[in-house]
Formats: C-alpha cells, structure tokens, sequence
C-alpha cells in the first residue's frame, strides 16, 4: 500500500488507479478517454480570488463535451481535475476508501464528458 501523507504519494496513486480503469474499459472508449487531460491537484484554487469555485469540491470537468466537439471555433480542451487533498478528507484519510473515491469521482467526471447529466450519473450511482 502507497503511503498518502503527501501529495506526491497520492498523485502517483492517483495515476495508477486511473491508468489501470482506463485500461478496464472497453478499446473505443479508452480512445475517447484519453482525449481528456487529466489534472490532479491537492485543493481548489481558483485563478481569480472573485471565483467562486467550491472549495470542498472533489472534481471537475472543463472542456467541450464529446458531442459538441468540432463545433466551437475556439474550443476548450476536455480535462478532468481531482482534488486529493479533498477526496482524502471525504474519505476520512482511509486508504481503501480514497481509492474507491478516486474512482467515482473520476467516472462522475467522465460521465460529463460523455454528455451524461447528474439523473444520469445518479442512475449509474456516481452522483
């Protein structure tokens, strides 16, 4: 078991939990998967101290969704940020617990790429 007392440690968790789901899934959406940047960061922090940007947030989704792509003339790249730091507190520092939060979290996030809405993601229990 990795040590998560750092945010390196969980970054590297972090990645090779992804990496290993990504590679469950089935080859076309491991293509369309890896079209999303993925960006692990401890806590939010927001550019502009005037955002309002939730700071128990546990991920985010930015970007154009799979089906709008090619639609904007300038558009934002897909990318998926989890905050460790705030998915180790909702875990309660358990690490067994932080691995499964990792992996909802970034398939919540996913699911917003793929076009789902939170009915949607609530039906395939990632809400």
């Amino acid at each position: 078991m990795c040590s998560l007392e750092t945010l390196p440690q969980r970054v590297n968790l972090a990645e090779a939990l992804i990496e290993e789901l990504i590679r469950s899934f089935p080859e076309e959406l491991q293509k369309v998967t890896r079209q999303v940047h993925l960006n692990l960061m401890g806590r939010p922090e927001p550019a502009d101290p005037e955002d309002a940007l939730d700071t128990d947030l546990l991920g985010l989704f930015e970007g154009e969704v799979l089906a709008d792509q090619g639609e904007s003339p300038h558009p934002f790249p897909p990318q998926i940020t989890l905050f460790l730091d705030n998915l180790l507190d909702a875990a309660n520092g358990c690490p067994e617990k932080f691995q499964k939060e990792i992996k909802i979290t970034y398939l919540h996030e996913l699911g917003h790429f793929l076009g789902w809405d939170e009915e949607d993601l609530e039906r395939r229990q990632l809400d």
